[in-house]
């Protein structure tokens, strides 16, 4: 006897993987942007009301490592992501790391399991 394919049931599915998956990018942003603008530098005045994805992480943080590394700390923390701190984070090279808003948001993506 043949198996009875239910196309419907695995349409519906991977449309929800895929509402999953742009949901998970978007808490990403969200999550980034959220603690960005909570540790900035106080000279940094955003330019709107939204932070993108190309905004420069030096700027925001006024070349200030101790306001991004509270940044990462916590974003690592909210995310459970364990570290490799030679090759995650280079110490004194931040922001040539993670130079914007969008590089920390893929280093984040790519850090989380599944």
């Amino acid at each position: 006897m043949t198996e009875v394919f239910d196309f419907r049931s695995y349409k519906s599915r991977k449309n929800l993987k895929q509402m999953s998956q742009k949901n998970r990018v978007y808490e990403i942003y969200l999550t980034t942007v959220k603690y960005i603008l909570k540790h900035r530098s106080s000279e940094y005045n955003p330019p709107g009301d939204y932070l993108s994805t190309t905004a420069d992480l030096n700027e925001i943080f006024a070349g200030n490592g101790n306001l991004f590394a509270k940044t990462f700390s916590e974003l690592t923390e909210y995310w459970n992501i364990q570290i490799n701190p030679a090759k995650d984070y280079p110490m004194g090279k931040e922001f040539e790391h993670f130079p914007t808003v969008g590089h920390l948001c893929s280093f984040i993506e790519k850090n989380l399991p599944g």
